[in-house]
């Protein structure tokens, strides 16, 4: 059982404070949505995760050890980090780009089994030599998925991995993403679409101005009274094929 652990987190930039007592845990076999409006800090939450932001105080712990004490190679073995808005421009072959997430490995045995299967995830076998810069938005962002799979590493931490797809293929991501986390890997990822974090996620951190409002299943995390309060809208929710679909509905009238 593999567990990410933010214990006390607060983190400024540029004297504001953008996370604020932050206690959250992500475990082995589940999916993690961190939803919330502009501005929550929810790239934050992940950038610390990855040990990329050092909070002013509290920890980020793996497995019970802290994230600074990990060698910068056991991090990334052990963390796939996928950035929002990640730049992916280069004029080498698909492959070549996905092959990246194999670096933490230095060049083992499985590299080239780990990247067909990656790819194969994403349905982008049939690209995988063509050049990356060729490609279009959408599907540069399911080859930038890939490198971070290949990576096969115990947590998956995605900075809005759905923001260029399509409905098809934002649903086959959610959908993968669910599949991992029910092999048993830790996925946590940032999604503005709540009915998608409503219908994939198995548990939803709602933030609000740095701090945390709710934790809990969907229908607890995105309650009525907690959307009120994050976003100031209203919610409608559907019952479809057995499952409840939320769908932002209005804004509530400002105070």
């Amino acid at each position: 059982m593999t567990t990410l652990e933010w214990r006390g987190i607060c983190l400024d930039r540029g004297g504001q404070r953008v996370l604020d007592q932050i206690d959250l845990s992500l475990t082995s076999g589940e999916l993690l949505g961190i939803v919330g409006p502009n501005g929550a800090g929810k790239s934050a939450l992940l950038r610390c995760a990855a040990g990329l932001d050092r909070p002013a105080t509290g920890e980020v712990r793996l497995d019970g050890q802290g994230l600074t004490s990990l060698t910068a190679g056991s991090r990334a073995r052990r963390l796939a980090y996928l950035p929002q808005s990640a730049e992916a421009a280069w004029p080498i072959p698909v492959r070549a780009a996905v092959a990246l997430g194999r670096l933490p490995h230095g060049g083992c045995a499985t590299d080239q089994a780990a990247i067909t299967r990656a790819l194969e995830a994403v349905e982008m076998s049939r690209f995988s030599e063509r050049p990356l810069s060729t490609l279009s938005g959408g599907e540069r962002a399911l080859v930038l998925l890939a490198r971070a799979l290949a990576v096969e590493a115990d947590i998956l931490l995605l900075d809005e991995p759905c923001a260029a797809l399509d409905p098809h293929h934002q649903l086959a991501v959610l959908e993968l993403l669910r599949r991992q986390a029910e092999a048993g890997c830790a996925v946590g990822l940032v999604l503005h679409d709540l009915s998608l974090a409503a219908r994939f996620c198995h548990r939803i951190v709602l933030l609000a101005e740095g701090r945390t409002l709710a934790v809990g299943p969907p229908e607890t995390a995105l309650s009525d009274a907690m959307l009120a309060q994050a976003y100031a809208i209203r919610g409608h929710r559907v019952l479809v094929e057995g499952k409840w679909l939320l769908v932002p509905w209005e804004r509530l009238p400002s105070e």
